[in-house]
């Protein structure tokens, strides 16, 4: 009886442990089991975690890591294609755990090697290619594609790039390009202008100083360029650009300074003359009283003054100024009396005519005196020429208008004569009486 009891009791404790057992059995292989890590499983691209992992669920762990070699030997039963990554552990447990390793970029197409050809230059181009690691999502270094060769001198491709093999955007994804392997220039005509013209120089007028023998000369210099124009080669302005230069000039040339100066001539004749012409013989235009150019003339009227000669004062543009006198034989005229002071010498006169006889002289007989005819004022003085240019003051010259006078004394001599012959008549008559 005691070993019934004690069989039974050994089978309910089996039977509980083999029922603990295939609970814990059942946990670990399902989806929320928390006792084993999941496994990160190597593929060749991005992945599921997008760093080359797909993250696998614990219960798949007999195909991806033999336990029996964990952790020293080859325990892993996948190998990324580079060999860099396989069958591990996940850093963290849980649907949400992570793998080693740093994002991997996505798929972007290759940068192609730039051709950019310069005028008047010849090429020949050559294929070349890259490949695309998904495992990096890098692209390879341009390599040579064998046997292709080079092209010959400017010979162009159907197309300088394209898919050259592979799956688009996956690892081994290949693109070609053509690259530039030599270069030479074009030595055709249109590609070899000719040199441009020289340089021109243009200095500005230099305008002497007196005094100074060293200066700044200023000029301009100006470039030119040959440009391709009508499939022909031309010489255009390209620019230009100020310069200076130092000069010595041992002997400046200094211009002497105009000469200013004019002249008055008499013009006309009359008694009442009062008009000269006043001529600018110099180099100086005359501002008053008159404005005339060097050369020009012009009819001045002057004052009542001393006969046959006037004075003139001119001013000149350059500020200077002169007295200018001129004179003329003819170029006279009588001045008012009460404006003028003279000094006249006594007239000639007669002498008494001597007493006759009544008997034989009547009054009829009685003869008049007549006046001489008056000296002149300066018989010595040499005649005067009809016209003169003087420049500054002249003497004063000319004839004498003193006539007027001499008659006037000669007047009253005649009229003294006939009143004294009247007076002797009468007396001549008394005594006959």
């Amino acid at each position: 009886m005691k070993t019934k009891r004690t069989v039974i009791i050994a089978l309910l404790v089996l039977m509980a442990a083999l029922f603990a057992a295939f609970n814990v059995n059942t946990a670990s292989a399902g989806d929320n089991n928390d006792d084993k890590p999941w496994i990160c499983h190597p593929v060749n691209g991005r992945g599921e975690l997008g760093n080359g992992w797909n993250l696998i669920n614990p219960d798949k762990e007999s195909s991806h890591i033999d336990e029996s070699l964990f952790p020293d030997g080859e325990y892993w039963k996948h190998m990324s294609n580079d060999g860099l990554r396989h069958d591990q552990y996940a850093l963290s447990n849980g649907p949400s755990g992570t793998c080693p390793g740093a994002e991997i970029p996505a798929w972007t197409p290759p940068t192609y090697p730039p051709f950019n050809p310069e005028p008047c230059t010849e090429y020949r181009l050559e294929k070349s290619t890259s490949t695309f690691n998904a495992n990096t999502g890098l692209w390879s270094d341009w390599v040579d594609w064998p046997g292709s060769g080079p092209l010959d001198w400017n010979e162009l491709p159907a197309a300088m790039t394209g898919h050259h093999g592979g799956d688009h955007e996956e690892d081994g994804d290949r693109h070609f390009a053509y690259v530039v392997v030599d270069s030479r220039p074009n030595t055709s005509e249109e590609c070899n202008p000719p040199e441009a013209d020289p340089p021109t120089v243009e200095w500005t007028a230099h305008i002497p100083v007196c005094g100074v023998d060293t200066y700044a000369e200023t000029g301009l210099r100006t470039f030119f360029k040959v440009i391709r124009e009508n499939n022909a080669w031309v010489n255009v302005f390209d620019r230009s650009e100020p310069i200076t230069r130092e000069v010595f000039d041992d002997q400046p040339d200094c211009p002497l300074p105009p000469v200013a100066n004019a002249s008055v001539t008499c013009v006309s004749t009359g008694p009442d003359y009062v008009a000269w012409q006043l001529t600018n013989t110099g180099e100086v235009a005359i501002v008053s009283p008159a404005s005339l150019a060097p050369g020009a003339s012009a009819v001045i009227e002057s004052e009542r003054g001393v006969e046959g000669i006037v004075t003139i004062l001119v001013a000149f543009a350059n500020e200077s100024s002169g007295s200018f006198t001129g004179s003329g034989e003819g170029c006279f005229f009588t001045p008012p009396v009460t404006t003028v002071t003279t000094t006249t010498a006594a007239p000639t006169t007669t002498a008494a005519p001597t007493t006759v006889s009544p008997t034989t002289t009547t009054a009829e007989d009685v003869p008049i005196p007549q006046p001489e005819s008056p000296e002149p004022l300066n018989p010595e003085s040499p005649p005067v020429p009809q016209e003169a240019q003087v420049q500054g003051t002249l003497p004063v010259t000319g004839t004498s208008t003193w006539v007027v006078v001499g008659l006037g004394a000669s007047a009253i001599v005649l009229g003294v004569s006939l009143m004294m012959a009247l007076s002797w008549r009468k007396q001549e008559e008394d005594e006959l009486v």
